[in-house]
């Protein structure tokens, strides 16, 4: 590729163009996990936490984090454009980009459903829908997106709150609704406490039945 002058805009070859994309691709989810548990989890979960409420529109405050990521994006992939000696920056960026289309589908359109024409279930994904719906349910693990690994302390929690009578349905907990018949039915997710670090937790973590 080049312009009217000659000068090349890219001087990284194809093959190490395919190669480094998808070294990034694979690199990403290590990298959105620390992200989703240290930011969204931490100092930055005064956009995140609008995500684990029931969402009273199309859209919601978290919605900024993807724009802002996909904006930084753009800028990495304009660098490894225009400076030839920050041309590696092309296929890291078209692997960020492509893992952010990864995330774009599987979170937002298969297992949250913000398209309500696609109802399609697939099998391969429907996994990812449960362990997602684990983080929904407990505020915690597991925190990656497109392969999330579920501790054996939350298969067990899990197993605790079911047997407490605190089963719902997976939807209902991906909608962050609250659970039925308990104290907290009619309130919302909210911060466990008045740090702003504090982890967000959920109704049904917080409703002892024994009471």
């Amino acid at each position: 590729m080049s312009r009217g002058s000659g000068r090349r805009l890219v001087s990284v070859p194809t093959w190490e163009i395919v190669i480094i994309a998808l070294v990034t691709l694979v690199a990403m989810e290590p990298v959105t996990y620390l992200v989703h548990r240290h930011v969204m989890h931490g100092f930055g979960q005064g956009w995140h936490i609008s995500h684990h409420r029931r969402r009273r529109g199309r859209v919601e405050r978290n919605d900024l984090y993807p724009v802002v990521f996909a904006g930084l994006t753009v800028l990495v992939m304009l660098l490894g454009v225009v400076v030839e000696s920050l041309a590696i920056l092309l296929p890291i960026g078209i692997g960020i980009m492509l893992y952010g289309l990864g995330y774009l589908f599987v979170h937002e359109v298969y297992i949250h459903r913000r398209l309500r024409r696609f109802e399609s279930r697939l099998p391969g994904f429907e996994h990812l829908a449960d362990a997602h719906a684990l983080h929904h349910r407990f505020g915690g693990e597991p925190f990656g997106f497109l392969a999330p690994v579920v501790p054996r302390s939350i298969r067990v929690r899990e197993a605790e709150a079911d047997a407490r009578g605190l089963t719902r349905p997976r939807q209902a907990l991906l909608d962050n609704e609250p659970v039925t018949g308990t104290q907290r039915e009619t309130m919302a997710p909210r911060v466990s406490s008045a740090s702003s670090f504090a982890p967000i937790v959920h109704a049904a973590t917080e409703v002892d039945e024994r009471r």
